[in-house]
């Protein structure tokens, strides 16, 4: 895949646009693309999004215990 729409930060970090992210999430398993996705919205890095237990988010606010 191309990175066609990319771009470069000012802090000079690769920002992949939104069909690239869409690619990408298609291309892996769905347990993966459940934790990246938690990661990317959250803005959290994937080691803290693989540590979050189910059972300590909170269900009416989406927001962690």
């Amino acid at each position: 895949m191309a990175l066609s729409g990319s771009s470069w930060s000012e802090a000079g970090k690769l920002m992949l646009s939104v069909e690239e992210i869409e690619h990408f999430l298609d291309a892996i398993a769905a347990r993966a693309s459940v934790v990246l996705t938690t990661a990317y919205a959250a803005g959290s890095r994937v080691s803290e999004a693989v540590q979050l237990i189910v059972s300590s988010i909170e269900r009416r606010t989406y927001q962690h215990r």
